[in-house]
């Protein structure tokens, strides 16, 4: 493994780290109540060094909100795969979605809030 593919992987890694961070953040706080600064303390890092992974916080909070969707988006695939009717598909996609809001209410709230006219 050489030199080139070690650091690859610790500026994944730090992606990573940095996004952790603003997620616990805006799960625990309001989207408006976050900074950058915040996230840098959070993730212990300088803060020019976020902006070299991501353009500003709303960039961050889409990466955030797109883990969301992920999750949402492999359940909904789990109920289309089903080989019942169509209105059982729908019936199985809104229980997911119910299962979803429960299991991850913070990732539903951040969704929602993505889908507002702030953005």
């Amino acid at each position: 493994m050489g030199i080139a593919e070690r650091r690859r992987r610790e500026k994944e890694q730090r992606k990573a780290e940095i996004i952790d961070a603003a997620e616990r953040l805006f799960f625990a706080r309001s989207y408006e109540d976050v900074s950058m600064d915040d996230i840098a303390h959070e993730v212990e890092l300088n803060k020019a060094t976020i902006y070299l992974y991501f353009k500003n916080k709303e960039a961050l909070f889409a990466t955030i909100v797109l883990r969301g969707v992920r999750i949402l988006t492999e359940r909904y695939t789990e109920c289309m795969e089903r080989e019942v009717l169509g209105i059982v598909k729908v019936v199985l996609m809104g229980q997911a979605y119910y299962r979803f809001s429960q299991e991850y209410p913070d990732y539903l709230r951040l969704i929602h809030f993505y889908g507002s006219e702030r953005f």
